[in-house]
């Protein structure tokens, strides 16, 4: 029997609004389908996306197809199954640490699918040339840090940094301030 293939993936971490996800799909409508999923704990019920993430306080998950859905709402693995290649955007909410890091991912096990990578790998690039790149990243328990260059961040999220609000890992234990590499000045500066 031949070897499993490895699943084609793309992804990208970074801090956003849910605002910047309503720009999302604003962008991508028209050339996708979008459905809103309750909880990423465990399946909830597929959603029609009818109206903004910002208007829809429950929401966790959005979920987007350039094929039609194939609706299979009885379990969630046999949903991703039965629709793969579906670009998942996690909606960000400010917690109690901050502004938590999310993820934008898409993932198929066959590589009759390969396609569907591609087209999520390109808009992907093309999303993260609008990011602001790089950041220290210290831990909120040691206070150990370092310099990463493939953290990101949108301008709404920078704003909330700026604002006060902390962005700060998946769980709550790192920090990120955004900004150059140290020892690289600001052109402003």
């Amino acid at each position: 029997m031949a070897p499993a293939r490895p699943p084609l993936s793309v992804g990208l971490q970074l801090h956003m609004t849910a605002e910047d996800v309503d720009e999302i799909v604003a962008e991508l409508q028209g050339k996708c389908e979008f459905g809103y999923f309750a909880t990423k704990d465990r399946f909830s019920p597929f959603l029609p996306a009818d109206g903004p993430v910002t208007s829809r306080p429950g929401i966790t998950m959005l979920k987007c197809t350039l094929h039609p859905w194939a609706r299979r709402e009885d379990d969630f693995d046999r949903f991703l199954d039965a629709n793969p290649g579906l670009l998942s955007i996690e909606v960000p909410r400010v917690r109690d640490v901050g502004l938590v890091e999310v993820m934008i991912s898409s993932k198929v096990f066959d590589a009759a699918h390969a396609d569907r990578i591609k087209a999520w790998a390109k808009f992907l690039r093309r999303y993260r040339r609008r990011l602001q790149s790089g950041a220290f990243v210290t831990s909120v328990r040691t206070g150990a840090g370092a310099y990463y260059r493939n953290a990101h961040a949108t301008v709404r999220a920078l704003a909330a940094a700026r604002a006060g609000t902390p962005l700060v890992g998946p769980n709550g234990g790192t920090r990120f301030e955004y900004g150059p590499a140290p020892g690289i000045s600001r052109p402003d500066e």
